[in-house]
């Protein structure tokens, strides 16, 4: 079987690679990393604003 990826949607060969990765990540650990990153990156903004 031979496959050629520009036959593919441009959207479909974005996404499959996200896709794939995200199937093995533990999703509520990301979800919990990604709220800290926010609150730290407005603790740094009110700080700098602060100065």
């Amino acid at each position: 079987m031979s496959v050629e990826l520009d036959a593919l949607p441009v959207d479909v060969l974005r996404e499959r690679p996200v896709q794939e990765i995200e199937a093995h990540m533990d999703m509520d650990a990301l979800a919990q990393v990604r709220e800290q990153e926010e609150e730290d990156r407005e603790f740094l903004r009110e700080t700098l604003k602060a100065r």
